[in-house]
């Protein structure tokens, strides 16, 4: 599977609003992504309301919603999330058993793996790649990872370890959420490191993944530049200029990139929050607390958005269509933080899509 600079490639932790926010995007805007699914780690699950009983059951839950959510079109699948040295109750390597039992199921992953990972995971990797003349690798390599001092001859030892060589292989750049400012000495910081030591266009793909979605979000309205947007816009048109490979974009969707800690959410009181991409920005909205908070403030937030000049319209998404209800109708359950995740995260996706084709055909 390949795919050029007009992809979209969205990194998912794969919790219940993000893999129901994908499963309503419209088939069409699905061909145009590829999203890089993180197996979520082994701890509270929103959909079943509980945390699984076992590692084999969470994973069980995992391969049952990639299939009956995205399908059977190509997905960056990486598990690093969890301890991957742990053996499944069938006696196989959690990796191995992901990875085939994925296949099985008509599923098409595509396994990442990074130059820093450990020998038993990389050595596990190769087997399936061994087992499954089909399958494609990707290298996903932090941005911390490729400027450490030996980097080009651990990648190369990885490579040969593989037996593969690097145009069959995809590359992502996992900027993760950097500080981005000054942005201009940001793009030459990395277009230089990227350039100079990874040859983006021999790669199979070549991606470009980062967010600037903050952590915590201030109470009351915020609206903020979306960083990882402007950056690649950067990249695209110094790029051209050079005659260099361009890159296909990805982001965070609308989460920050940290794990979530082991929780049990059925005793957590959070916040009210409402994310909205905007063009080359987060609208972004936080109220009080869902428990104690006034059973309006969502009914609220929506009527605002809706009032403003920020929102797409109510057929742009499922995420839009939501909102507008929820602006106009206050028997509207909304104390469902779920719900949010999969309005904010579906309109992103949508958003960011359509933003990738507009650019290319203007340019």
């Amino acid at each position: 599977m390949a795919f050029n600079h007009f992809h979209y490639v969205p990194c998912l932790k794969w919790k219940t609003g993000e893999y129901q926010a994908i499963l309503k995007m419209p088939e069409s805007m699905k061909k145009m992504i590829t999203p890089l699914i993180e197996v979520p780690e082994y701890t509270f699950d929103h959909e079943e309301r509980k945390k699984p009983k076992t590692l084999d059951h969470h994973i069980e839950l995992f391969i049952k919603r990639v299939g009956a959510k995205w399908g059977g079109a190509p997905c960056f699948v990486d598990i690093k999330n969890i301890h991957n040295s742990t053996n499944m109750g069938n006696g196989k390597s959690l990796v191995a058993h992901i990875y085939e039992e994925l296949f099985q199921n008509n599923c098409s992953p595509i396994l990442v793996t990074g130059v820093e990972r450990a020998d038993a995971f990389q050595a596990e990797i190769i087997n399936v790649l061994a087992k499954n003349s089909s399958a494609d690798l990707c290298l996903r390599l932090p941005l911390e990872e490729f400027a450490k001092n030996g980097f080009e001859k651990r990648l190369q030892l990885l490579l040969e370890r593989m037996k593969i060589g690097i145009n069959k292989v995809h590359l992502i750049i996992d900027l993760g959420a950097p500080n981005f400012i000054p942005l201009d000495g940001f793009f030459k910081a990395i277009q230089e490191s990227i350039y100079r030591y990874l040859n983006p266009k021999d790669w199979m793909t070549f991606s470009i993944v980062g967010t600037s979605m903050p952590n915590i979000i201030k109470q009351g309205v915020s609206i903020l530049p979306r960083y990882e947007w402007k950056l690649y816009k950067t990249i695209i048109n110094q790029c051209k200029k050079e005659g260099l490979r361009l890159p296909a974009f990805g982001d965070y969707a609308v989460t920050y990139p940290s794990v979530t800690p082991d929780l049990d959410w059925t005793k957590i009181s959070s916040s009210a929050k409402m994310k909205y991409t905007i063009d080359d920005g987060w609208y972004l909205v936080k109220g009080k607390s869902l428990r104690d908070g006034p059973p309006t403030q969502f009914h609220d937030m929506c009527r605002d958005l809706v009032g403003s000049s920020y929102y797409s319209g109510q057929k742009y998404s499922f995420g839009d269509q939501f909102i507008q209800k929820c602006a106009t109708d206050k028997s509207v359950k909304t104390r469902n933080h779920t719900l949010w995740v999969t309005a904010g995260t579906n309109h992103h996706l949508v958003k960011v899509a359509l933003d990738i084709a507009n650019l290319y055909a203007s340019s």
